[in-house]
């Protein structure tokens, strides 16, 4: 039975002090969450909600190894199915091979959105040639990761570059990038929410190399034991935290002005398309491009534009907004006047945050008012 956050164990055993390394990570500074965790000593982190959507699938967070590095099927040792009294044995109930093992979690007496976590295995009574501590997150949720010491990828990315690795399983194919060595942290994103394992410390000789996996269920990060050789033992210690998704690190949308079909007024020139005072006023310079590639929850639409006089008056310029094609509705909008631009004929970003819903037809609409010279290079959308 699992146990509810309020009753996950409180101790920690000594010998998770004792740490191969010890890292100092500065934590993002975006907007924390309502987060609750599902956790039950031994057995594992079965899930973590924030704003009450549960982010986790599988097996949540725990240990699991096995004999054959290229096999995942029922003889798979694991935490998932059940504490087993502190010993971690094989998915299809079978005695053996086995490892002792413990895990703790404390939620974090000053941040509700971080979970200390605490583990140890061995002396082990078999070899394995894998052992590792996945989080399982959901596949239709998580899009991106990226580590301490790695840029942002996708993970259907993942098997496109020289040390990534794949092999087949009954559900279909597992794809494996490899972040290696030296990781202090490694997060999984979807576009609202973003978690983050951190390892402060591991007994583990050479350390921990840091996986990202897209397997046909699930998408997952994982710290790495490599192989276990009998007799060893290891502690390990982390934390694993919560945050709104950064919407400044995931990748843009970019719609090209210049390239657009939708002008009611204007010209194409250079890098941009352009309207003056010989033009009518209160008509769109740049609308559609209809687009569903837009992804449900919260984004915000940047206009890139410019004025030739940026002082002659304070008048109203133009009207941007974001329209929802599919529902009718003007989702966000703003009239933008001359003096909010600082320097004439230079480029200056403007920007509309709003709330999209999957799969609607959406335009960002730039309408001139009259009175200038104006200029629309692109609309970047994240």
């Amino acid at each position: 039975m699992k146990k509810p956050m309020n009753n996950i164990n409180r101790f920690f055993i000594k010998a998770l002090a004792v740490s191969a390394a010890s890292f100092v990570v500065t934590a993002p500074t975006w907007a924390q969450l309502n987060v609750r965790f599902e956790a039950e000593t031994h057995r594992g982190l079965m899930q973590i909600y924030a704003n009450n959507t549960a982010l986790l699938t599988g097996c949540g967070f725990g240990f699991i190894g096995n004999q054959d590095p290229k096999v995942d099927n029922t003889t798979n040792i694991t935490t998932c199915n059940s504490n087993n009294g502190g010993v971690m044995r094989p998915f299809n109930g079978a005695q053996s091979p086995y490892l002792p093992h413990q895990l703790f979690f404390m939620v974090d007496a000053s941040d509700p959105t971080k979970i200390n976590f605490g583990g140890e295995y061995g002396p082990s009574p078999f070899y394995f040639a894998s052992l590792s501590m996945p989080m399982d997150a959901r596949r239709d949720m998580f899009k991106y990761f990226r580590s301490s010491g790695k840029p942002l990828r996708s993970y259907d990315s993942i098997g496109t570059q020289p040390n990534d690795d794949s092999y087949n399983v009954p559900l279909g194919p597992i794809y494996l990038a490899s972040n290696g060595y030296g990781q202090q942290w490694g997060e999984i994103i979807s576009d609202d929410y973003t978690i983050r394992i951190t390892l402060t410390g591991t007994t583990k000789p050479g350390g921990q190399p840091l996986y990202f996996v897209n397997h046909p269920s699930t998408r997952n990060v994982e710290y790495s034991f490599n192989s276990v050789p009998v007799g060893e033992k290891v502690n390990v210690s982390g934390y694993i935290q919560v945050f709104k998704t950064d919407p400044s690190i995931l990748p843009s949308k970019i719609f090209e002005t210049e390239a657009s079909p939708y002008h009611q007024i204007g010209r194409l020139e250079g890098d941009g398309w352009s309207v003056n005072v010989t033009d009518t006023p209160g008509f769109f310079m740049n609308y559609g491009p209809y687009t569903t590639a837009i992804e449900a929850g919260n984004r915000t639409a940047t206009f890139r534009l410019q004025l030739d006089n940026v002082s002659a008056d304070n008048n109203a310029i133009l009207a941007i907004d974001v329209f929802d094609a599919t529902a009718g509705v003007v989702l966000a909008t703003r009239q933008i006047t001359r003096r909010e631009f600082t320097t004439p004929f230079t480029y200056q970003d403007f920007s509309l945050a709003f709330v999209s819903a999957a799969n609607h037809q959406l335009e960002f609409r730039t309408k001139w008012l009259g009175s200038s010279y104006m200029k629309q290079d692109k609309v970047i959308v994240r």
